[in-house]
């Protein structure tokens, strides 16, 4: 992509999850910066979906087969940054059993998320404050429901911390602290202290998804059920 605007139905280009790694200055950041120039590009009129490998694309040299964790990382980091979908990209080498598990696991959460996926963007809802020298991207949403989403992935390959901090009154809301931040497809729940903040630890590359229910102004906050905390 060379030119700020081209016309099409979808916009896409691929993604070799370690290949790009082995070049000069190669990091998941450069995936960040091709989808947001390809939204922005575009003006959001177009989806952008991008191709993720899943196979070694240059048998024998440069970055191998990609991780599990690889794919799902780079697939969320697209999502992130405005994607509004995955294609695959089996093709040069073999895809292991491992990783078309992961494809499967992607296809299925995202199945159950998509009114928060698809739903209204909230730009400015929440400021991040990481405690070492890494990255962590978040996008923020509100499904149809009006639970608050944010989906944040650890752009580097080393351990980082975040303290996220939200700003309801982007959105007209009022979220009452204690309120719970429910982590979608983990066994634990992480609660807002009373700036209305919450700090989370992130593997390398790893990605979770949080979920707040807001309240009404004087009510509490309860934790509601939903189909996509599991």
């Amino acid at each position: 992509l060379t030119c700020p605007f081209f016309a099409g139905d979808i916009y896409s280009w691929d993604i070799y999850p370690i290949e790009n790694e082995k070049e000069p200055r190669g990091s998941f950041v450069d995936y960040a910066q091709v989808a947001d120039r390809a939204v922005a590009w575009n003006m959001g009129l177009v989806p952008v979906i991008p191709n993720v490998a899943t196979a070694d694309v240059t048998p024998g040299k440069r970055g191998g087969t990609p991780t599990p964790q690889e794919i799902f990382f780079v697939c969320w980091l697209s999502i992130v940054h405005g994607a509004r979908g995955i294609h695959w990209y089996p093709y040069q080498g073999t895809v292991p059993p491992e990783n078309y598990r992961a494809m499967a696991k992607f296809v299925e959460d995202t199945t159950i998320l998509t009114d928060a996926i698809l739903g209204k963007d909230l730009p400015g809802l929440v400021s991040t404050k990481v405690t070492g020298r890494g990255r962590i991207d978040v996008r923020a949403t509100m499904d149809s429901r009006g639970d608050l989403w944010l989906f944040a992935v650890n752009v580097g390959r080393e351990p980082e911390a975040a303290t996220f901090t939200l700003h309801p009154q982007v959105a007209g809301l009022r979220l009452t602290p204690g309120a719970d931040v429910a982590i979608f497809g983990e066994n634990r729940t992480l609660t807002l202290d009373s700036a209305g903040s919450f700090t989370d630890s992130f593997d390398g590359i790893a990605v979770h998804i949080y979920r707040i229910a807001p309240g009404k102004e004087g009510d509490a906050v309860r934790s509601r059920t939903h189909p996509s905390a599991r």
